[in-house]
């Protein structure tokens, strides 16, 4: 019964912070629409590529616009990762990074370009990043300044870093606790000697495509694990 009620607000307050994201992600992709209207349909295809919910929205429309796909991503109850269906369940920063790269900047010619400037902001803006970014590099705003601040950068909240060293904290209580550990503490222990061996420029050296599919699969893991160790489950 404790590892039911347990998992159960492991998933609430997963799918709570998942539909945070999402609405951010879309308030952010606004803002890029309403600046560049002839690009607007490519943008809102990225939100939806984003949440990884392509084919299920080409399924539903045919058309990426403003109507078609906050209304997708908000509330659509056919939807499984929309806002609506996420918070009636109560049942992700890597993500939004590794899009940039590998789906809103296709083309070469695009580098250095007004076009590729404000995706960058657009990034920062996902993760609630922008000011604190500003702040910290003075407003130039760069792909490896970036990474780096939302990656190894522990100062930055939603950095991968700073989220796996939390996730390191809160298990490493239960197992004080309890006396207790589970796969899941080496999992993630070794998660953060992964975050902590690599530099931002060993990490853009190995490909941060490359880098961010495989922590996406670490963190997919952890949390199958986790709800295995502390039996998630009626």
């Amino acid at each position: 019964m404790l590892g039911k009620t347990a998992g159960g607000l492991f998933w609430m307050f997963r799918y709570l912070e998942r539909s945070e994201n999402l609405t951010r992600l879309i308030d952010a992709g606004f803002r890029i629409a309403l600046t560049r209207s002839a690009a607007a349909g490519g943008e809102w295809a990225s939100l939806v590529n984003t949440a990884g919910a392509e084919e299920a929205f080409e399924a539903r429309h045919d058309t990426y616009n403003a109507a078609n796909v906050p209304d997708f991503l908000l509330r659509d109850r056919a939807n499984p990762s929309s806002v609506m269906s996420v918070i009636e369940q109560a049942r992700n920063t890597a993500r939004i990074l590794d899009v940039k790269y590998d789906v809103l900047l296709p083309s070469i010619a695009h580098v250095g370009s007004a076009l590729d400037n404000v995706q960058r902001e657009t990034i920062l803006r996902s993760v609630s990043a922008h000011r604190s970014y500003c702040w910290l590099n003075g407003g130039d705003i760069n792909p490896v300044d970036i990474a780096d601040f939302l990656i190894p950068d522990r100062r930055m909240p939603r950095s991968l870093a700073l989220c796996a060293a939390k996730i390191g904290d809160n298990l490493g209580y239960l197992e004080q606790d309890y006396a207790l550990r589970h796969p899941s503490h080496d999992t993630i222990d070794a998660v953060n000697s992964r975050l902590k061996a690599n530099s931002i420029g060993s990490i853009m050296e190995f490909g941060l495509h490359e880098f961010l599919t495989g922590y996406i699969a670490d963190n997919a893991r952890l949390g199958h694990q986790i709800e295995q160790d502390f039996r998630f489950y009626g």
